[in-house]
């Protein structure tokens, strides 16, 4: 990923790791639901860990968000005519 990305960009970003969070939780429940697995089991703590993983880069993106839609509001501000 880019270490510079507009808002829009983000917001994609922001999306795509959302629903991947969604998908790995839903993976970790059937894990356990479905195939009787406890959070003993490699498999359970290998996907709770990608889970726990993608959790941290969806709280670096948000935290990148919220810097990107200060600048934007700054350079906006900056380049409205202060008056006449």
């Amino acid at each position: 990923m880019r270490a510079c990305m507009g808002v829009s960009e983000l917001g994609v970003w922001l999306g795509f790791t959302e629903e991947a969070i969604q998908e790995q939780a839903a993976l970790v429940r059937a894990l356990k639901e479905e195939h009787g697995l406890g959070n003993d089991d490699e498999e359970v703590q290998e996907n709770v860990g990608l889970l726990l993983r993608r959790k941290a880069k969806l709280e670096a993106l948000q935290r990148r968000m919220v810097a990107a839609d200060a600048a934007a509001a700054e350079a906006e501000a900056a380049s409205v005519p202060s008056g006449p």
